[in-house]
């Protein structure tokens, strides 16, 4: 079960190159690269490049959480883990959240396949579940491809922006970014569904470049 890291970023944050140096040295890690996904929410600046109003939301969402943590939520870079309300401040952090985080046996797994077509998403899920659960989708737009300069970075890498939140398709609030209700699911069952969802694309971003 891939853990989920949301990386909070700015292209103007002179310190968030250290921890997208530190996600890029784990994704080209064959101990650790299998074991998580990275979504880079870029809410430091409103009008640079990756900037989305879902990613501000995220932010909001995780200080509100975070607040009551022993590390709360207070400046660039940031990072989050699996919906949960622990927080690392520092990049250092990140193997050991990986291998803290890190499930052999998931109860549950989801696939998907997702087309743009007349202006709508249409996506046809598929979820496993292993025990008896209510599961929740949460599905996000996010972009590749994206060129900025990057702030404090030392490699030209770093000017190119992936995995870049653009929009959440099944909405989020600064209370609860958890998705839509997918339904109850016995234990030992697949259940399929399709969802559309309509198309935003705002002037800078490029659909062509998205994945979910």
């Amino acid at each position: 079960q891939r853990m989920l890291i949301v990386d909070h970023t700015g292209v103007g944050c002179g310190y968030c190159p250290n921890m997208k140096s530190v996600l890029k040295s784990l994704e080209e890690d064959n101990n650790y690269n299998y074991k998580f996904n990275v979504v880079y929410s870029y809410s430091y600046y409103p009008t640079e490049p990756c900037y989305s109003s879902v990613a501000d939301t995220f932010w909001s969402y995780y200080k509100e959480v975070c607040k009551t943590s022993c590390m709360p939520l207070t400046g660039y870079p940031s990072a989050t883990f699996n919906f949960c309300r622990d927080f690392a401040a520092a990049p250092g952090h990140m193997a050991s959240k990986v291998d803290e985080y890190w499930v052999e046996n998931p109860t549950a797994s989801v696939a998907l396949a997702a087309t743009i077509n007349e202006g709508k998403y249409v996506v046809n899920v598929e979820v496993k579940s292993a025990v008896a659960q209510n599961i929740h989708i949460a599905l996000w737009a996010l972009e590749d491809g994206i060129y900025a300069k990057q702030s404090g970075g030392s490699a030209g890498w770093m000017n190119n922006h992936h995995s870049v939140l653009r929009d959440a398709l099944t909405g989020v609030t600064k209370s609860d970014i958890s998705g839509i209700d997918f339904g109850y699911m016995q234990a030992n069952t697949a259940k399929s569904k399709v969802l559309e969802f309509e198309l935003f694309e705002a002037t800078a971003w490029n659909s062509d470049n998205f994945k979910l």
